[in-house]
Order: structure tokens, then C-alpha cells, then sequence
């Protein structure tokens, strides 16, 4: 069974690799889930940085989508520890923005930190596929 309660099916995930969606809007989490498993992909979920760093610390995780605005720990402090604990781990940073700090802000001082890339809310299921395919390609299986 995934983390997000998915039952695994025999032979479609065996050499699947994991993703780890960590963002509070629970709308955007089912819309990956259903994206990433559509595609093969096991998907994981957490709803705060808290929750998905756990997560980090007990499953074996390929990718991790991180949302960058979330209550509890953000994504930008998410981001700090993942890429000290999880370094080879690569992290595609999303968000919709925020009223006080701008996203592309804040996407430019993610990317400085060491994501793989970065993607604004609402992105076309294409754009954030191709940007998952290159992170796993550039990671060995």
C-alpha cells in the first residue's frame, strides 16, 4: 500500500519509483496523486513540511514535489533540510505565490538552494511531467 492509501497493484509499481507530494491544499495533492499513479508512479503525501520530512526519514523517496508557501514548516525551510539530509534527493519546488513575498522571489532563492526546478501554480500536467522526467533522468534508479 502507498503512504497515501493507494492498495499497490502486482506488477505496475514493482519498479516504480516513489514521489513525495508535500503541500497543504488537499485539491492539489489528489490532482498529483492521480497524475503520478496514471503515470506509474508511486505517490506519497504529506500535508505540511513536518509531515513530509517524516515521511523522508522513513520511506524510500525518488522526487519530492514541495509546495513553497504551507503553514507549519514552509518550503523553503523543507528545502534547507532536505537538501543537508537528502541531498541526491532532487526537489521541484511549486507554488501560486503570496500576497506579502512573490513566488518568483522566492523561486529564485530556491533554485540557489539546490531544487531541480521550479514550477508556478496552476501548471499544465505536461509541463510538471516533463520537469519529472528530467530529475529522474538525471538520478540512477
Amino acid at each position: 500500500m502507498t503512504q497515501s492509501g493507494t492498495p499497490m497493484v502486482p506488477g505496475k509499481f514493482s519498479d516504480a519509483r516513489s514521489i513525495l507530494v508535500i503541500d497543504d491544499d488537499p485539491l492539489v495533492r489528489e490532482v498529483l496523486h492521480e497524475l503520478l499513479n496514471g503515470e506509474s508512479y508511486i505517490s506519497l503525501e504529506a500535508e505540511t513540511g513536518s509531515a513530509g520530512l517524516q515521511i523522508m526519514a522513513s520511506a524510500v523517496v525518488d522526487l519530492v514535489i514541495l509546495d513553497i508557501f504551507m503553514p507549519d514548516v514552509d518550503g523553503v525551510e523543507a528545502l534547507r533540510v532536505l537538501r543537508v539530509e537528502w541531498p541526491s534527493v532532487p526537489v521541484i519546488c511549486v507554488s501560486g505565490g503570496s500576497a506579502s513575498v512573490g513566488a518568483s522571489t522566492l523561486f529564485g532563492a530556491t533554485m540557489l538552494m539546490g531544487a531541480f526546478a521550479t514550477i508556478m501554480k496552476p501548471f499544465r500536467e505536461a509541463e510538471l511531467l516533463t520537469l519529472i522526467h528530467q530529475a529522474l533522468d538525471e538520478r540512477p534508479a
